[in-house]
């Protein structure tokens, strides 16, 4: 495990290790676990396995997620809470705003205490009263180094490092 990058690389089952001064030229290493140059920030960027059009998978990108409520839950009109988690590649996560109507609109969540740069970062967002009817949540974060989730996919041959807001609907009753 290396802090701060993907779990692509982390090994499942491990019999034997193998050193080498030469980049591995297996399908996962060659071509799979790769995304376009250029597309994703990385603060060291993997050089020596860079093949002109496209570099491997390294460094996450920020994200975030909301755990609670769960899709398609049905919620108090007089008020719940939206409870979840950030990240991002070793910076930390500065700030995080929550979402009722989809994404047009963002509120600051409240970010409970930094745990370490790689660690997850609570947020939680308290409700106030709300008419009946559907909403649709999401949450963005934004690292400490300036980077923000963005708004939409950025399309990759792999579907690697899908960090747009995740939307999830529920019903105040």
């Amino acid at each position: 495990m290396v802090p701060g990058w993907v779990a692509t690389y982390w090994m499942k089952h491990l019999n034997q290790i193998e050193i080498s001064a030469k980049p591995l030229a297996n399908f996962w290493m060659k071509t799979a676990y790769r995304v376009p140059a250029g597309m994703f920030p990385a603060t060291l960027p993997f050089r020596s396995q860079a093949a002109g059009t496209t570099v491997p998978i390294t460094e996450m990108v920020v994200n975030s997620l909301i755990a609670d409520p769960l899709e398609g839950s049905e919620v108090e009109r007089d008020g719940f809470q939206i409870q979840g988690v950030a990240w991002d590649r070793g910076s930390g996560i500065g700030r995080v705003e929550v979402s009722l109507d989809g994404g047009a609109t963002w509120i600051d969540a409240l970010l409970d205490r930094p745990l370490g740069p790689y660690a997850f970062r609570r947020f939680s967002l308290e409700t106030d009263f709300l008419p009946r009817g559907r909403y649709r949540l999401a949450s963005r974060a934004t690292s400490n180094a300036g980077e923000r989730q963005p708004e939409s996919l950025r399309w990759n041959p792999g579907g690697y490092h899908n960090n747009a807001p995740r939307v999830i609907t529920v019903t105040v009753t």
